[in-house]
């Protein structure tokens, strides 16, 4: 992934960007792992208090969820 794009603000890549674009990188960084999954859940359902996040930031907090290969 492209690193300007971990730049731009994490609500305008999820709310406005092409679906096949925004919402492929969060399905392959989730991948198979139930524990991302759920941090993804929580990621988008977390009020931010009006703070900004990146779009890396956003995915970033997701790594704290171990990754299951199977």
């Amino acid at each position: 992934m492209s690193k300007h794009l971990r730049q731009i603000p994490a609500d305008e890549i999820l709310a406005r960007q092409e679906p096949e674009v925004a919402l492929k990188i969060p399905l392959d960084h989730c991948g198979r792992s139930t524990d991302r999954w759920a941090a993804l859940a929580a990621a988008v359902a977390f009020d931010y208090d009006g703070e900004k996040i990146t779009f890396g930031e956003f995915l970033d907090s997701l790594d704290g969820a171990p990754a299951q290969t199977s």
